[in-house]
């Protein structure tokens, strides 16, 4: 991928913000600011995306067959509606 260097001004709280993030998920400040530019428009974000299909599992793994289907057809509706 072709990079350019830019220069901007962004709030210190939002620095600050960058950093911590990045630094909880292991990361550089350049790739997760990048990660924020390109997910701006959309809070679907390939994080967001996995949280729910993690909490959709948990739940069906919890339950009876029927509900665990019943629950994943929830589901599949559900991405049917954010994509």
């Amino acid at each position: 991928m072709k990079t350019k260097s830019k220069t901007m001004r962004i709030p210190v709280d939002i620095i600050n913000d960058i950093e911590k993030t990045a630094a909880e998920k292991n990361t550089s400040f350049t790739k997760e600011a990048n990660y924020r530019l390109k997910h701006f428009s959309n809070s679907l974000t390939p994080a967001v995306m996995v949280k729910i299909q993690n909490i959709i599992n948990t739940a069906a793994n919890a339950l009876s067959a029927e509900l665990a289907e019943e629950i994943q057809k929830e589901g599949d509706e559900l991405w049917k509606s954010l994509k």
